[in-house]
C-alpha cells in the first residue's frame, strides 16, 4: 500500500472510489444508450452531437455556479443531493425508453436534465478527494479515481452495449438506478476529515475561478491545451460509434469493443499518473504528443482488431493527459478557490465535448469518421509541441541568473 494503490489504506477514500466505480458504470451505460438510441432513430452524425451536447453542454454556462457550491458548501451533504438527483434522472430516462419514442426529443431533454445534474456533481467530487487523504498522496489519489473511473467505461459500456443488442436501451437506464442508489448509500457512510464552515462567505465571487487561473502562468497554459485537446480528440462517445458503423462496417458490438479498449488503457495511463510524484507540464506535453500520434494511428486502422489495439494506447495517452490536468489544477489551486478553479476543469472537459460533439459529428457527416479522428490527432499534437515549447523557454529562463545574482 505504500506504493501505487497507498492511498486505499484510507477507510473513507477506499469507500468513495468503490461507490463512484459502481456509479459511474451506470452512468457511462446510460450515455451510451442515449447516444446509441438517438443514432437509431435519426441516423445522422449531427443529431449525435445534438445528443452529445445535451449530455455535456450545462457545464459550459453552469460550472462556476456548481465551483462556488464546490467551495462554500458541506461537499458531503452536496454530494448526497446530487447522487440522489442522479438517481432521478435515470428514472426520467426509463420512462422515456420504455416509451419508444419515435423522435429524438424527449431523450434530448432528459439527457440535458441529467447534464445539469451532473455539472454540479463533478467539481465537489473533486475536491471532496483532498478531504480524505493527506497533502502529499493527493497526486495518488486523483490518479488512482482516475484509474477506476477508467475501469467502470469497460465495465459499464460492455454491459450497456449487450443490453442494447439484447433487451433494449430502456434497461441501461433501469441497471442504472440501483447502481446510483448504490453510490448514494455509500456517501451516507462517509465523514470527511474536515468540517465545513459554519457560516459559508457566498461573497467570495462566482467567476473568481477564472481569474485564479488566468494569474497562473501553468493552470492557464495548462487549462488551455486542455481545452483545444478536449474540443477536438476526446469526444469519443460522438466519434467512436461513428466510426465504428460507418468506417469499419460495425455495430453496437464494435463500438462496444472499442471504447472498452480505450478505457482499458486508460487506466494504465492513470496508474502512470498514481506513480509519477507531481505531474508537471513537461509530462502533460508529452501525453499530448504521445495522443496525438495514438489517435492518428487509429484513424488510419484498416479493421476492427487494429483499431482495438491502438485504441488502448489513445485511452492511455488520453487519461495520462487528463490525469495530469486534475493534479496540476489541484495543487496549485488556493484552497478557499479550489472548487471555482477545479470547475474550470469540469466546464472544459464537459463542456467541449458537447462543442465537440457538434463540430466532429459534422465533420463526419461532411467527410466521413476517419477525418475527424484525424483532426483530433492534428491537433492534439500541436498542442502538446506548445506546451513542450512553452515549459522549455520558462524553464530556461529560470535557469538564467537574473544581472547581479551571486
Amino acid at each position: 500500500m505504500r506504493g501505487t494503490f497507498r492511498s486505499l489504506a484510507v477507510r473513507d477514500y477506499r469507500v468513495f472510489v468503490t461507490g463512484h466505480t459502481a456509479s459511474q458504470m451506470g452512468t457511462w451505460m446510460q450515455r451510451l444508450a442515449v447516444i446509441w438510441a438517438v443514432f437509431e432513430i435519426t441516423d445522422s452524425g449531427f443529431y449525435v452531437g445534438v445528443a452529445s451536447f445535451c449530455l455535456f453542454g450545462p457545464a459550459i454556462v453552469l460550472s462556476p455556479l456548481a465551483g462556488l457550491m464546490a467551495d462554500t458548501r458541506d461537499s458531503r451533504r452536496l454530494l448526497v443531493t446530487t447522487k440522489a438527483g442522479m438517481t432521478a434522472t435515470a428514472v426520467l430516462l426509463m420512462v422515456v425508453g420504455f416509451s419508444h419514442p419515435t423522435t429524438p426529443m424527449p431523450y434530448l431533454l432528459a439527457a440535458a436534465v441529467f447534464g445539469v445534474v451532473e455539472t454540479f456533481d463533478i467539481p465537489v467530487r473533486m475536491t471532496f478527494v483532498a478531504e480524505l487523504v493527506d497533502r502529499e498522496d493527493l497526486s495518488n489519489a486523483v490518479g488512482l479515481n482516475s484509474a477506476a473511473m477508467n475501469f467502470s467505461r469497460i465495465i459499464g459500456p460492455a454491459v450497456g452495449g449487450a443490453l442494447i443488442s439484447g433487451a433494449g436501451v430502456e434497461w441501461c437506464f433501469a441497471v442504472n438506478i440501483g447502481l446510483s442508489v448504490a453510490v448514494l448509500a455509500s456517501m451516507l457512510s462517509i465523514k470527511a476529515r474536515t468540517e465545513p464552515d459554519s457560516a459559508p462567505r457566498l461573497d467570495n465571487g462566482l467567476m473568481s475561478g477564472f481569474g485564479v487561473a488566468w494569474r497562473h502562468d501553468g493552470v492557464r497554459s495548462c487549462l488551455f491545451a486542455y481545452t483545444v485537446v478536449s474540443v477536438f480528440a476526446i469526444v469519443f462517445p460522438v466519434t467512436l460509434p461513428l466510426f465504428a458503423e460507418r468506417s469499419l462496417g460495425g455495430g453496437p458490438a464494435a463500438f462496444t469493443v472499442l471504447f472498452s479498449a480505450v478505457s482499458l488503457g486508460s487506466i494504465a495511463g492513470a496508474l502512470a499518473v498514481a506513480r509519477h510524484p507531481v505531474p508537471d507540464l513537461a509530462f502533460l506535453g508529452q501525453a499530448s504528443v504521445a495522443t496525438g500520434v495514438s489517435t492518428a494511428a487509429l484513424a488510419v486502422a484498416p479493421n476492427l482488431v487494429v483499431a482495438a489495439i491502438v485504441a488502448l494506447a489513445v485511452g492511455a495517452a488520453t487519461m495520462a493527459f487528463m490525469a495530469a490536468v486534475i493534479t496540476i489544477v489541484h495543487l496549485n489551486a488556493p484552497d478557499e478557490t479550489r472548487g471555482r478553479v477545479l470547475a474550470l476543469v469540469s466546464m472544459i472537459g464537459v463542456g467541449s465535448r458537447a462543442i465537440g460533439g457538434l463540430i466532429l459529428g459534422t465533420v463526419v457527416d461532411l467527410f466521413d469518421a476517419r477525418a475527424a479522428i484525424g483532426l483530433g490527432a492534428a491537433v492534439s499534437a500541436l498542442a502538446g509541441a506548445w506546451i513542450l515549447l512553452w515549459w522549455r523557454r520558462t524553464a530556461a529562463s529560470r535557469a538564467t541568473p537574473s544581472p547581479g545574482a551571486g
